[in-house]
């Protein structure tokens, strides 16, 4: 992930300047959707925790 997201800038301009949105969105994806299948409810209250109490403040 750290990878895609220091390479890409650097190796794929066009391709990370018109899509970086996109990588960002699939990486949080592959990981959240194994998270959410595996914890279930759990997982839905860590998200939205982190979402809520620690995301949206710091905007």
């Amino acid at each position: 992930m750290l990878l895609s997201i220091a390479i890409f800038p650097l190796t794929a301009e066009k391709f990370w300047h018109h899509h970086y949105g996109k990588v960002a969105a699939f990486w949080g994806l592959v990981f959240a959707i194994p998270f959410l299948i595996t914890y279930e409810a759990e997982a839905v209250h860590a998200i939205l925790h982190t979402l809520f109490l620690e995301y949206l403040p710091f905007i």
